[in-house]
């Protein structure tokens, strides 16, 4: 696999973790507003007209009497006077809430800014050292089939060329492990590239 160099952009803003510390404040912040409203009075208007008159007795006796109609208008207004600051408390709670979540997505940010420059540190660290290690592990393969051609034709001898076989391959493991922890970093800012384009 050849790595591309690639430089990515990568906002902490638009990541799902904080859009749901987002949509998280909206939801307090409107449940702020609301119950700061349940404080204020409230006014009821209603009317009502009567077109025919009413008897109990005979239904179409007070249908027929049309001189009883009659006309009425209501206002009322009603407020709490005292709820123990029951009212008072909520609100402070909900204020308190909605500031809550605002630093913990603040939080959220910083830590999101530091994953995503290590991420992209890796990967620009990827492109040199994945060109070295290859080079790297050219060169130890070479050197291990010229180790296994001297001790074929006898000019090593076979004690000396296990060890030396042994520390070669012990340093093509670890080129291999480092390529493949070049080869996750780039996975990572190629995934965290996709979620951006997602949302």
């Amino acid at each position: 696999m050849r790595l591309a160099a690639e430089v990515t952009t990568l906002v902490p803003e638009c990541s799902p973790e904080v859009r749901a510390y987002d949509l998280e404040i909206f939801k307090k912040s409107k449940e702020y507003e609301i119950q700061k409203k349940a404080n204020f009075p409230k006014l009821r208007f209603d009317t009502r007209y009567n077109l025919y008159g009413s008897d109990p007795s005979n239904l179409l006796n007070g249908i027929g009497d049309i001189s009883q109609r009659s006309y009425s208008i209501r206002l009322s207004t009603s407020f709490v006077l005292f709820d123990g600051l029951k009212n008072i408390n909520t609100i402070a709670k909900s204020k308190m809430e909605v500031e809550k979540l605002k630093i913990e997505k603040e939080k959220q940010i910083a830590e999101l800014k530091k994953k995503y420059a290590q991420i992209q540190l890796d990967s620009k660290n990827a492109l040199v050292q994945s060109e070295n290690n290859s080079k790297t592990l050219a060169l130890v393969d070479k050197n291990l089939g010229m180790l296994e051609r001297l001790n074929t034709n006898g000019i090593v001898d076979k004690s000396n060329c296990i060890k030396k076989q042994l520390d070669l391959l012990d340093k093509k493991l670890n080129l291999e492990e480092n390529q493949i922890k070049i080869f996750t970093a780039h996975y990572k800012l190629q995934v965290l590239k996709q979620e951006e384009v997602q949302l």
